[in-house]
């Protein structure tokens, strides 16, 4: 199976790295891995490779996987992603690939990116994996966390799959969007291959009531066995914090606060011109408008009780210390806003049946969130929902997939240094 078309060689699925139900090792150094723990006490070394995306949603979810282990192991993040420099945490490191929108124009021109070089997808898809193969050698990792697309956008983590030996596993939202849109974004082209074959467990980044996980990757007995709920990846900030955060914003003790978040920018003009028309109507409030980077906003303003931004720092504590946060829906949002007692308003970036709509639908559910169909239905919906009651008052229950991350990446050390050493 050539996959994709983009890889350099034949990608041989039929012959696995597993033999009588235990790992074979494949590299050179693989041999002497269990010795230098034990002789070294080296610490263990997770990589994590991660998707480039239009915003920043992979990126952040991805370096506080990587942050929660960071007492137990050494974890390095390798993305195209612009952000990685200001959004991983000084208790890891990173790679910085060149961004595939930068290097084709086709895919440049739907994520808003200029060219540094032109190339073709064959030739962009060797450019990277050639890095990430350096990249994986030289830092021999021991676990390998890959976000969202099994093999990469175009193979580049093929390498990393299906010839380190190391442990594999790929980490998921609890909602992906239709199951279409799954067959085509993950399991198409050697996905489904590489994760029956080649990883041991698919990590979802939700809890199970929430997760429809099963019913879009339509699972298999043998992917169903692999699937492990984490519970939701959010940042945890005590009401100490959080009261701080008002008090640096400037609110009075009754103040309103209302964060509009726009993500990295991407299609966020019609909610963040809507959110300043908010400001003008509810003149008590405090606003803060984040544009994000790759919008180019008309007016900018960081001082005073409106605030409009490209970006706004600490703004995941800022949506868990507002009062509503009014958003596209995107994951880390919904999560860092629901993470203190603030009611969200969604309006996803369109009335399609995706993963936002469907993702803020369930939780809907069981939380203060409401979903805005059309931007003509903004005022009406923030005006009842600055009305009502205030419904999210639990979210402890949304914090505890980082350490049950933490959990999984000790039980897969141990296991490997068994592995390596019978």
């Amino acid at each position: 199976m050539v996959y994709r078309g983009y890889a350099s060689r034949n990608l041989d699925f039929s012959v696995g790295d597993r033999r009588n139900g235990r790992r074979t090792c494949l590299s050179p150094g693989c041999a002497n891995r269990a010795g230098a723990f034990v002789t070294s006490r080296r610490r263990p070394r997770v990589l994590f490779l991660v998707h480039d995306g239009r915003g920043y949603g992979h990126l952040r979810r991805a370096c506080r996987l990587a942050d929660s282990i960071s007492q137990i192991a050494c974890a390095l993040v390798v993305t195209g992603n612009e952000a990685v420099a200001s959004l991983a945490p000084a208790s890891i490191d990173y790679v910085k690939l060149p961004n595939i929108g930068r290097m084709n124009h086709d895919i440049g021109k739907r994520w808003g990116m200029s060219q540094f070089i032109e190339i073709d997808r064959t030739e962009l898809s060797r450019f990277r994996q050639t890095i990430v193969r350096g990249v994986t050698d030289a830092f021999n990792p021991d676990v390998i966390v890959i976000d969202h697309l099994p093999l990469g956008k175009f193979g580049e983590w093929s390498y990393a799959v299906l010839e380190h030996p190391s442990q594999k596993l790929l980490v998921l939202r609890p909602v992906l969007g239709t199951a279409d849109q799954t067959r085509a974004d993950i399991l198409a082209e050697g996905g489904l291959e590489a994760l029956k074959h080649y990883f041991d467990q698919i990590l979802v980044a939700g809890d199970i009531e929430s997760s429809t996980i099963i019913d879009e990757l339509q699972a298999c007995d043998i992917l169903r066995s692999k699937v492990t709920y984490l519970g939701y990846v959010t940042p945890t900030f005590s009401e100490k914090e959080r009261n701080v955060a008002r008090r640096l914003r400037g609110l009075p003790s009754n103040g309103k606060w209302i964060v509009c978040s726009g993500g990295s920018g991407h299609r966020a003009e019609q909610l963040l011109s809507a959110c300043k028309d908010l400001s003008g109507i509810y003149q008590d409030y405090f606003f803060d408008i984040a544009l994000g980077s790759r919008m180019a906003p008309s007016l900018r303003s960081r001082e005073g009780r409106v605030r409009v931004a490209s970006n706004i720092s600490q703004l995941d504590l800022a949506h868990a210390s507002a009062d509503l946060v009014i958003c596209h829906g995107g994951y880390n949002t919904l999560m860092e806003a629901l993470a203190g007692s603030a009611a969200v308003v969604v309006l996803p970036t369109s009335n399609r049946d995706d993963e936002q709509l469907r993702h803020a639908a369930i939780l809907a559910r069981s939380h203060s969130v409401e979903i805005c169909k059309s931007i003509s239905e903004l005022p009406e919906i923030v005006r009842a929902t600055l009305k009502g009651p205030r419904l999210n008052q639990n979210g402890r229950r949304l914090s505890d997939g980082r350490s049950r991350f933490a959990d999984i990446i000790r039980s897969c050390v141990a296991t490997w240094l068994i592995a390596c050493s019978t």
